[in-house]
């Protein structure tokens, strides 16, 4: 298990907890059905943001 420490220590020391807080919303069912109907964009899952994180930088032809 010496190695999964050091993987730990590893990651608690590159992770700016305060960034992580500003980052994560928490609040009720309710307050979160409001920002659905406000911004459907909230309710996508993760594929769906990778796939828009893959199309936000463009197409490039492969062909010379």
């Amino acid at each position: 298990m010496p190695e999964a420490n050091v993987l730990l220590k590893m990651v608690t020391t590159r992770l700016d907890q305060e960034k992580f807080r500003q980052q994560h919303w928490e609040g009720s069912f309710s307050e979160y059905l409001d920002a659905a109907v406000k911004n459907p964009r909230v309710v996508r899952n993760s594929f769906q943001r990778l796939y828009d994180m893959i199309l936000s930088y463009g197409r490039r032809s492969t062909t010379s």
